[in-house]
């Protein structure tokens, strides 16, 4: 790539921004911003954008005692201190006075080039991101306003093959934020469109806010029109931020940051001015949101285990299963806004450092119940099953059963689900081991005779050493199955099983390949382009470290159709894998565990293909995430995850941004 390649690259993307039109805007000079519509259905928006050099000349930089006026790009970015801020003397904004650059053909685009988040916990080098920034030196509720827009492209080497893969919108709030896959050649809500002919996405600004929307009216409170064009520029009106360093190729020319881009201060005098593109979020990754947390307060020797989510008597709760030296080991929580407020707990009287080893909410005969799970290196392992109608009751409330193993067996997973034609509430229980125990490795459990009863189990010739480390029931070529996956060793490591007339039977099984030292740490069922998949999270030293699979024409074996994790370091492993829904579509979680990058990454369907598209947990030390989880709670689709033991929280709830 050659300094005009890149260049090349950004202007064949580079977004036509649609201001609000006004009463008073003049004709641009530059042909490619044009009125268009009636003028005067539209209300006018005198915040402009403007050039960053614009901006400056306008400004002086205040650091603590000392005072800078007009301060150069290059001054900008010599300044180190997070507390420092630009101030600006700017005009009233009014439409016949507007702030910012009165003519748009005038304005720079900034651009920022990184590497698309890819399968595999790294990065997919055959798809980039070309971020387009735009400033505004005014908004209503404070001075400055940086907003942005990112297109993925694919085969983006070779400029007259590259493509767009998707847009990501930034909106207003971060949660109404997103990408879209969808092109129209109109004007819609949930699509992108390019002015014809181009491959230059057509982006509105909103009134006042500025935040970038897909169509002309009013979404989430913001109101956009079809007025002003700003874009389809030429490349000398577009400037690079910067590029990331794994863009470059051996040979490839590069192009210096923009010295203002080092900038860590606010843009504005403002309480609420943003900071510069380089220090939020965006710039270098889709980061999810956490809209609550919990276990802030518990201690640092208290660490999340597993999580899970579910409804019990009449409200969505999240179930806690917790690690620590005494107390409760579980709890519920429901949510209130962006606080999760306890609604109950259990586990205290279990034995000094017992564990809550899993958990689970669902249905046992005809009532929503809450399954645990204790684990004491020294003690029977137990499982608990409660129901409960007032949390406030909660810890006295009704076990309605429960079962016991001796010390060579751990409960090291729970999974309700259905089985047989007769789609039969189960709880499927998949037991670990120790030393060279013997009998069954999982169990099924159904409510016969106002009881809870075993119903049915296998694995009992696994031979020594071999447990069930998790286990997920969902369908299945058309049929309920229950899935048990194997901890480290050689030969199958993950197995699906359907009731027949004489119990359990084995429909598919596999991951002989896997490496020796590859386990399964859980397991998840979902759906990826219509067709039933098996997601499998493992733990290894070497090769994927989650795959998932699809069944083959009858469904007797498995092709993999994404496995990840194979460049994670030695002693990274995935804890957790979940699908689920997320406004609308089907989303993939897979949680890992610490170094120095993500925690959690979720997935979405592209083509029929699961796309890396959100992250979340870089720069939590050696911190990792535990568990994860997807489902509804405070009447919101959302990521439910655990966090180990340390400072801070413990885990929460996230939300794509």
């Amino acid at each position: 790539m050659t300094r005009d390649d890149w260049f090349a690259l950004a202007e064949r993307f580079a977004p036509q921004v649609r201001l609000a039109l006004t009463a008073s805007d003049k004709t641009p000079s530059d042909e490619m911003a044009t009125y268009v519509g009636e003028m005067a259905t539209y209300v006018g928006d005198p915040r402009r954008p403007a050039s960053v050099g614009w901006y400056l000349e306008r400004c002086i930089l205040i650091d603590g005692l000392t005072v800078l006026k007009k301060p150069t790009p290059e001054k900008l970015g010599q300044c180190k201190s997070e507390d420092a801020y630009l101030k600006a003397k700017l005009p009233q904004c009014k439409e016949e006075t507007p702030c910012g650059e009165s003519d748009p053909s005038k304005v720079e685009m900034y651009v920022h080039i990184r590497a698309a988040s890819g399968p595999g916990g790294g990065l997919a080098l055959e798809l980039i991101d070309i971020q387009y920034w735009f400033f505004y030196p005014d908004d209503p509720s404070h001075v400055a306003d940086w907003e942005h827009l990112t297109v993925r492209v694919a085969n983006w080497r070779t400029l007259a093959e590259s493509s767009i893969v998707m847009v990501f919108f930034a909106a207003h709030h971060p949660a109404d934020g997103r990408w879209l896959v969808q092109a129209s050649q109109t004007q819609q809500k949930g699509a992108y469109r390019v002015v014809d002919g181009t491959q230059h996405v057509v982006a509105y600004s909103a009134l006042g806010k500025h935040a970038t929307y897909e169509c002309a009216g009013e979404i989430n409170g913001d109101v956009t029109s079809d007025g002003l064009r700003w874009g389809s520029l030429t490349r000398e009106k577009l400037q690079f931020a910067s590029i990331d360093e794994a863009c470059y190729a051996p040979g490839d020319a590069r192009i210096e940051p923009a010295p203002w881009l080092a900038f860590p201060g606010k843009w504005g005098q403002s309480k609420h001015s943003p900071c510069g593109p380089s220090h939020q979020g965006p710039y270098s990754v889709d980061e999810a949101q956490q809209v609550a947390h919990f276990g802030e307060v518990w201690g640092e020797n208290f660490g999340t285990r597993c999580v899970a989510l579910g409804r019990l008597g009449s409200e969505d709760l999240l179930a806690v299963g917790r690690s620590g030296p005494n107390h409760a080991r579980f709890m519920l929580f429901g949510r209130a806004g962006e606080r999760l407020v306890e609604r109950g707990s259990g586990g205290a009287s279990w034995p000094d450092d017992a564990e809550c080893a899993a958990i689970a909410i669902g249905s046992l005969g005809n009532q929503a119940v809450l399954a645990v799970a204790s684990y004491h290196e020294s003690e029977p392992s137990r499982l608990e099953v409660y129901r409960t109608k007032r949390f406030d009751t909660y810890v006295g409330g009704t076990r309605i059963g429960c079962a016991q193993w001796g010390k060579a067996h751990a409960c090291a997973a729970l999974a309700f689900g259905r089985l047989g034609e007769q789609s039969v509430p189960v709880l499927g229980v998949g037991l670990d081991v120790r030393d060279h125990a013997r009998g069954s490795r999982f169990e099924i459990y159904r409510w016969q005779d106002n009881a809870l009863a075993r119903w049915h189990d296998g694995g009992a010739n696994w031979g020594k050493y071999r447990g069930c480390t998790a286990i997920a029931f969902g369908d299945w070529g058309g049929q309920p199955v229950v899935a048990v996956g194997r901890s480290a060793g050689t030969g199958v490591r993950y197995e699906l099983y359907r009731l027949g007339g004489d119990g359990l039977e084995l429909v598919a099984s596999g991951g002989g390949d896997l490496c020796e030292s590859a386990g399964v740490t859980d397991l998840a069922f979902g759906e990826v382009g219509g067709e039933p998949v098996l997601g499998v999270a493992l733990k290894a030293d070497a090769g994927p470290r989650f795959r998932v699979l699809t069944p083959n024409g009858d469904a007797s074996a498995f092709t993999s159709c994404l496995e990840g994790g194979s460049g994670w370091s030695k002693g990274r492993c995935a804890t957790g894998i979940a699908f689920g829904e997320l406004d609308g579509e089907q989303v993939m979680a897979v949680s890992r565990t610490g170094d120095d990058h993500m925690r959690i990454a979720l997935y979405r369907e592209l083509a029929g293909q699961l796309v890396e598209f959100s992250v979340y947990g870089d720069g939590w030390g050696d911190r990792d995430a535990t568990a994860v989880a997807i489902g509804s709670l405070g009447g919101q689709h959302v990521i439910a995850y655990g966090r180990s033991a340390g400072d801070n929280n413990r885990g929460g709830l996230l939300r794509p941004v």
